[in-house]
């Protein structure tokens, strides 16, 4: 062992004469380590970048099917639809009937296309009153439905054993008056054996503007409703799917156009009197703007209160027709206020207007103007005016696409 430690120390000695030769032997060898360190970092390195690549490749193909996928459901989507459409096996006949106030009509649609659309409308009765009594408009309801049907029927050429469903307007409205309706749709259902179908009144009046339109929305939609008891925004990303984001906390559109035209000396219904006052006439009085904040909320009884200071402070100087077209123009720089906040939070397609007061040219107007300067990919649809006050093709249009989306499902 001795021997062998003695040859040990002598190679190392023999080997490293002097301090510089060992130096430079432990520096090569130092070298050598780092080269192979580095060789080894640049192995992994390369591993890791190809690691990554297969990483991009997976997300790039996993993005790519999933946006494969979307497509060809949309597609297979709307082959379907085509396919309801083409197939004369789904062809359906819709009898619509709409209570909810003071308007009694019942509608008869083959599909999308209206076949009959007759309103008793109790506006001669009403306007005593200064507005709708429910008690009258429910009893004016029960004088008239079975000559509304009969005549519907009629018109529609159909008999009532091929109609294929019945739809009624569930909600909202006067509670006394929807249950006259519900109560003939219910009867007729029954003895007819027929699905029975409910049906939202607001969300008619947003399915209002498809109707006679060869046209479908583009999705997303936001949709306004302007009418004499509501003022509401939604948004739709599909069929059916509402979205409630704004709604008046007091006074509608149309009960601020109602309720300034008494103020102003006529009668009731309000708003084709102010429009017509306001036709050549100028925006000369400076009126406040209501809810002018951040959110999509609507308060139109303010306005109210402002034309009725003015009827009280003006006396006989005051320009009648000019505070119309003043009150006009607030409310539609009001409507486009929120709708232009709307517009700025999502990425809309389509603006659907639905409601009694979309008959209003000027409104209607002022807002297609603003599209037209500031969202010209945004495309508006607006019923047809027979269509905007309440009537049971709404109804009727409306059932179409909830008993389609049933179908698909």
């Amino acid at each position: 062992m001795k021997n062998r430690n003695r040859v040990r120390k002598y190679n190392t000695h023999y080997k490293f004469k002097n301090h510089s030769k060992c130096y430079i032997y432990y520096l090569e060898k130092k070298i050598k380590s780092l080269e192979e360190n580095h060789s080894l970092w640049q192995k992994a390195q390369l591993a890791n970048n190809e690691r990554l690549k297969q990483l991009e490749i997976k997300f790039l193909v996993k993005e790519t099917t999933k946006k494969l996928a979307q497509q060809d459901a949309e597609r297979k989507e709307k082959q379907e639809l085509e396919n309801l459409k083409s197939d004369k096996s789904f062809i359906m006949f819709i009898l619509a009937i709409e209570t909810s106030c003071d308007e009694t009509s019942i509608a008869v649609l083959k599909d999308k296309k209206v076949l009959s659309n007759i309103t008793f409308s109790q506006i001669f009765e009403q306007e005593k009153h200064g507005g709708v009594m429910p008690s009258l408009a429910a009893k004016l309801h029960l004088n008239n439905i079975q000559k509304v049907l009969e005549h519907a029927l009629t018109k529609a050429q159909i008999a009532p054993q091929d109609i294929d469903y019945i739809a009624y307007t569930e909600k909202p409205g006067l509670v006394i008056c929807l249950q006259i309706g519900k109560v003939v749709a219910e009867t007729l259902a029954l003895y007819l054996r027929k699905p029975l179908i409910n049906c939202n009144h607001l969300h008619a009046h947003i399915y209002a503007s498809l109707l006679e339109n060869e046209k479908e929305w583009k999705f997303p939609v936001l949709a306004l409703i302007i009418s004499g008891g509501h003022t509401q925004i939604y948004y739709l990303s599909n069929h059916l799917d509402f979205d409630l984001w704004g709604e008046t906390s007091d006074d509608a559109v149309g009960e601020c156009l109602d309720k300034s035209a008494i103020l102003l000396g006529y009668s009731y219904p309000g708003g084709p009197t102010i429009e017509k006052l306001a036709l050549n006439a100028q925006n000369t009085y400076q009126l406040p703007l209501p809810k002018n904040n951040h959110s999509l909320d609507f308060s139109f009884s303010g306005l109210k209160s402002a034309v009725r200071r003015l009827v009280e402070s003006e006396g006989d100087k005051l320009n009648i027709s000019n505070l119309a077209c003043s009150l006009q123009y607030t409310i539609a720089k009001t409507l486009t206020s929120k709708i232009e906040k709307a517009l700025n939070k999502k990425k809309f397609a389509s603006l659907v207007l639905g409601g009694g007061v979309v008959a209003n040219k000027f409104l209607v107007n002022y807002l297609k103007n603003f599209l037209r300067q500031n969202h010209q990919s945004v495309e508006i649809f607006v019923p047809n005016k027979k269509y905007c006050t309440d009537n049971a093709a709404m109804v009727g249009i409306l059932a179409h696409y909830q008993i389609i989306n049933s179908k698909k499902k």
